[in-house]
């Protein structure tokens, strides 16, 4: 939780700087503060300037600017016009982005940059003011660095000045409150005034999942019904939200921040705490609604350990019961939400999955093998969709063999369309319950090859329908000739009898070598086991001295698609001679510093990597 951060009596002391929020000097220093476009601001308008006529915009969708190194990032055509943007806006000529704020953003780090050398606090002031007037979306960021950069040469009545001004709100920002939350979801969510009011004051950044428009609005329906509930349990007990709260805010300012009592930086850490415990609210039902989505990961939602007891008792608690009184009234999501999910989570359908399999022993065949297509279709963004199929053909194996056969059929279809074809065969053991002999084998086979030849499903699955028919031999007679060799040859007929009358054992036998000898049957489409993945690139690619055996597996996530079953990754480094749990963290330890985080993640019963870091450990030269 984000909070105000001083020396301890430092509000006791008449010129001694005053303090700003700790994330302004900590984890929004000038190095780690990302600014995030976010998806909306890239078709918000920008401000209509008094002289909007020049070069054209140049598009720079999306990016998460940390530095005016991230200008590095950009096209030669992004980097000329940023240039022709920064000339225009020095000499007061303020271009139309037309909502490509990227733009603005790296013009702020820049005019940070420049403070740095010239440490001209009121030219800097003059350039931020200017760049949150005409470029609104940017006012709370140009906000929080000056302060920062006040702070850094002990500026304490700019400070003073700057956060007087952000207390009365943006004064420049006319189209802000059209964005506010409030007012985007009044009509939406049917909201009173004074939930309203509140959704307008709420400022949270989001992530991927909030960014989703029906999660965003399922998970603030939510946190309006529980700062409803909440208001009205606390006026049953005598009280109210905005008391109880201040009583937390009071706890963690003397004790933990060691203000003095009504001092300006107490008051201050009232009313940041006020908002950060809101957030924290937003965030508990925003972890709610993951768990009603299958969204696994969560969001972190610790607090002041000063007041751990008094926030968890006091407020969490109360939550917690409204939640789960009110659960109901989360939807379920949408074809085009659940895509997006799925796009987020590779993993997300082995839980629906699991779900269908609970069901085969009560369901039709059919209505098993439609909700897996539905599945599919869901999952059809997501690069493990064919794991689906796989899945469920061995799920549904020893109930109905057709049915099993054409998801087979699905998952070779998905495989062939994925960036690597994998051709995963049958397991033997679901092999010996689908087929009764080697000339079954054989005939499946064949369709397997035509549909990687033909790509033609439908046919594909009209033959497995037809696969089990019973296939019977036209031998005709001529009976005048038997009759002739009867008298003549007695013991050939008698032979030909004892043929005729094997024959419809034939079936279900299995089928002889030419030599004589039974032979396991096992449809084989050209696979590798994990211990024969072939390292085609060596440890070159990557961009940290990694081992041959590193970036073997590292090769092996990227084929499976960043995500390998940690059977199969515990055999990769059984065959190495090493245990997988060592070698993944050699692999993290070395990336770490990096990536700021971890590489390889654990979930359930399968290890993941993403993509976005894969690229990133790659070498220039490998790097597509």
């Amino acid at each position: 939780m984000n909070a105000v951060a001083t020396k301890p009596g430092q509000d006791k002391v008449q010129d001694a700087p005053i303090s700003l929020p700790s994330h302004t000097f900590d984890q929004m220093a000038h190095d780690n503060f990302i600014l995030d476009v976010t998806g909306e601001e890239s078709i918000i308008p920008a401000y209509e300037p008094s002289t909007g006529k020049g070069t054209a915009v140049v598009p720079w969708n999306h990016l998460y600017i940390s530095s005016i190194d991230d200008l590095n990032k950009a096209t030669k055509a992004q980097q000329d016009y940023y240039h022709t943007f920064k000339k225009n806006f020095l000499e007061g000529v303020y271009l139309d982005l037309q909502g490509y704020f990227n733009y603005a953003l790296i013009l702020l780090y820049d005019l940070l940059a420049q403070f740095d050398q010239t440490k001209d606090i009121e030219w800097l002031e003059k350039q931020v003011d200017n760049l949150g007037l005409h470029y609104p979306r940017t006012y709370s960021y140009t906000r929080t660095l000056l302060l920062a950069k006040m702070g850094s040469i002990n500026d304490i009545n700019g400070i003073r000045r700057v956060k007087m001004q952000m207390a009365e709100g943006n004064p420049h920002n006319s189209y802000e409150y059209e964005w506010a939350l409030g007012k985007v979801f009044k009509d939406k969510l049917k909201l009173d005034k004074d939930s309203e009011l509140l959704l307008n004051k709420i400022w949270y950044q989001g992530n991927n999942f909030y960014g989703i428009p029906f999660c965003q609005e399922q998970i603030l329906k939510l946190f309006v019904c529980v700062i409803t509930n909440l208001k009205s349990d606390f006026t049953r007990e005598g009280t109210s939200i905005e008391q109880q709260f201040d009583i937390i805010g009071d706890m963690v300012a003397r004790k933990h921040f060691k203000y003095r009592l009504n001092s300006n930086n107490y008051i201050y850490s009232l009313q940041e705490l006020r908002k950060e415990l809101y957030i924290l609210i937003l965030k508990y039902c925003e972890n709610k609604v993951r768990d009603q989505y299958g969204h696994k990961r969560k969001l972190s939602v610790d607090s002041y350990s000063v007041a751990k007891t008094e926030i968890e008792v006091g407020v969490l608690q109360k939550v917690e019961g409204i939640i789960a009184a009110n659960i109901g009234i989360i939807e379920e999501p949408d074809q085009e939400t659940e895509l997006e999910l799925n796009v987020q989570n590779t993993t997300r359908w082995k839980l629906a999955l699991e779900k269908l399999e609970q069901m085969i022993p009560v369901k039709p065949v059919d209505w098993f093998l439609q909700e897996v297509l539905l599945l599919g279709a869901r999952n059809k963004k997501n690069p493990s969709v064919e794991s689906i199929f796989y899945e469920a053909s061995k799920m549904i194996a020893k109930k109905d063999k057709v049915t099993a056969l054409i998801l087979y059929l699905h998952y070779i279809d998905h495989d062939l369309k994925s960036k690597e074809f994998d051709n995963k065969p049958i397991a033997k053991t679901i092999q010996k319950s689908l087929f009764n002999n080697l000339e079954q084998v054989h005939d499946f086979e064949i369709i397997i090859q035509n549909l990687i030849e033909t790509k033609d499903l439908d046919n594909a699955i009209v033959n497995v329908r037809k696969f089990y028919e019973t296939k019977r031999r036209k031998i005709q007679l001529d009976q005048e000739l038997i009759d002739a060799a009867a008298s003549k040859y007695q013991d050939t007929v008698e032979l030909l009898n004892n043929l005729l009358d094997e024959e419809s054992e034939e079936n279900g036998n299995m089928a002889l070598t030419e030599k004589g000898q039974e032979k396991e049957s096992q449809i084989v489409l050209n696979i590798n086991s994990v211990a024969d993945v072939v390292n085609t690139s060596s440890a070159s690619r990557y961009r940290f001295g990694l081992t041959p055996t590193q970036a073997s597996l590292l090769q092996l996530f990227a084929k499976n698609n960043f995500v390998l079953p940690i059977i199969d990754a515990q055999q990769f480094a059984k065959s190495n001679g090493l245990f997988i749990g060592s070698l993944i963290e050699s692999i993290n330890e070395l990336h770490f510093e990096y990536l700021d985080d971890v590489l390889i993640e654990e979930e359930e019963d399968v290890y993941i990597i993403n993509e976005n870091y894969y690229k990133k450990i790659l070498t220039d030269e490998h790097d597509n």
